[in-house]
């Protein structure tokens, strides 16, 4: 079987914007040295993995130096836009164009290859986004999330940081019937199977319950999330695409403006023995792939 590893670059900015807290993308506590935990554990398991990074990141020199050895160790590079705009697909066109376009240069200027996969924030997905990345021949896009618990978070993160105000939500509804395992969208409907040339990559949820088990969601609530999730994906034989964030693998950060990512506070051991079961877990019974080649492996099944 299938599998591909992701890591999403999000510094501690991202969060805090979502929140309306003004921040700087330098010093960002999440960088520190998560980056080299994350390559020395797939090193240790003979992994490579793709890492989804914002633009605006790589203008800053010592992120850009961190992410050079994400480069160096082989591991795919792939664009989260330049900014990592909320409500991502309700910009028009233009702006949609512009972020996916800068995003992408930055990227290739730093590989000398242009990107082959795109994530836009926040899993806001939409046709005309997938159009763009058509049109730019992108191979694959990894923006949906399966799951209904989004709204469910964002309720939550609305009364628990009193009442502050988010930004407009972007997650549409009709994502919790889309398919489980990649497969080529409808230009009409992003969520529907159709003729689409883009791969689109989900994010796996768990079979049935479409409750997420990404290591964020098992952080907060334990080690049996991921075991239920991945005994149904397993046993339903479906590719994996398994995601972690760069805060998975931080130092601990506490941080009262934002309310829910209890993970962040972790303490480091516990994240990192967690992160580490889950990738040797992962690695005893799939073939784990950069998301390009996964990508590749799996048109071909199609």
């Amino acid at each position: 079987m299938l599998a591909t590893i992701q890591v999403d670059l999000d510094g501690l900015w991202t969060y805090l914007k979502y929140y309306n807290y003004p921040a700087s993308a330098y010093p960002d506590p999440l960088w520190g040295k998560a980056i080299s935990r994350f390559l020395g554990l797939f090193n240790r398991f003979g992994l490579k993995a793709t890492f989804f990074v914002i633009g605006k990141d790589l203008l800053i020199p010592q992120k850009r130096e961190l992410v050079k050895e994400i480069v160096k160790s082989g591991h795919e590079l792939a664009n989260h836009t330049m900014n990592h705009v909320f409500g991502f697909n309700k910009l028009d066109k233009r702006r949609k164009e512009e972020e996916i376009e800068k995003g992408e240069e930055i990227v290739a200027e730093l590989t000398g290859v242009k990107p082959f996969g795109f994530r836009a924030p926040a899993y806001s997905i939409d046709e005309e986004v997938m159009g763009i990345l058509e049109e730019r021949g992108y191979q694959y896009d990894s923006s949906l999330f399966p799951t209904l618990f989004s709204p469910l978070v964002r309720y939550l993160d609305y009364w628990l940081s009193g009442r502050r105000r988010l930004p407009k939500s972007s997650y549409k509804l009709s994502s919790f019937f889309a398919p489980l395992s990649p497969y080529f969208p409808s230009y009409q409907r992003v969520f529907k199977k159709g003729e689409s040339k883009i791969l689109e990559v989900p994010v796996n949820s768990i079979p049935i319950f479409r409750f997420p088990f990404s290591s964020t969601f098992v952080l907060n609530f334990g080690l049996d999330l991921f075991r239920l999730g991945y005994f149904l994906t397993v046993k339903r034989g479906l590719p994996l695409n398994y995601l972690f964030h760069l805060r998975d693998l931080s130092d601990p950060i506490f941080d009262k403006r934002i309310p829910f990512i209890r993970g962040m506070s972790i303490p480091l051991k516990k994240k990192y023995l967690l992160c580490q079961h889950i990738i040797e877990r992962i690695s005893k019974d799939y073939q784990v792939l950069p998301t390009k080649d996964f990508a590749s492996k799996i048109r071909e099944q199609i």
